[in-house]
């Protein structure tokens, strides 16, 4: 199989042979791992990227070689797991991080809140995120990056929001 993807990488024709492959799961498989490949060229990570099955648009926003207008695509993407993946990914730009901090999904700011490499006023936003889940992971996250006071104005927050009846 290894063999098989490595030829259709080398060969440049992935879009012809995704699409006469089928849906077997030797085809998925071999989407799966191209959509995570770093030497999958662009074009077929485009054509990945609008791929019926969530887990392969999932490890194509996984893919830290994934072109920005891709991962943009994705971070639109209707399914909650392929917008946490974009968020999980090292290299999406700050204006994708601030889009994804203000996701519908708690799940997928919870995931933005965890990655230590997220810029620090958008991890304070999180602290005072409506979830408490969210903020408290944004807390921890800044403590450990030194940010401890953060962690307490959240805190100090959410208790304000409780005493005046906004939970």
């Amino acid at each position: 199989m290894i063999e098989i993807i490595d030829d259709v990488i080398q060969s440049g024709s992935h879009e012809t042979e995704l699409q006469s492959s089928g849906t077997s799961s030797s085809d998925w498989f071999a989407s799966y791992i191209l959509a995570g490949h770093p030497d999958t060229p662009r074009h077929t990570l485009a054509a990945l990227s609008s791929d019926h099955r969530r887990k392969i648009r999932m490890r194509v926003a996984e893919n830290i070689l994934t072109p920005l207008s891709i991962l943009v695509k994705l971070a639109l993407d209707r399914h909650e797991d392929v917008r946490l993946a974009v968020a999980e990914n090292p290299r999406i730009p700050r204006a994708l991080l601030e889009h994804l901090a203000g996701d519908e999904s708690a799940d997928v700011r919870y995931a933005l809140s965890e990655n230590p490499n997220i810029p620090g006023d958008i991890l304070q936003r999180l602290c005072l995120d409506e979830n408490p889940y969210v903020a408290c992971r944004a807390g921890k996250t800044l403590s450990l990056r030194g940010g401890g006071k953060v962690q307490k104005l959240a805190g100090s927050y959410r208790s304000q929001r409780r005493i005046s009846g906004q939970t």
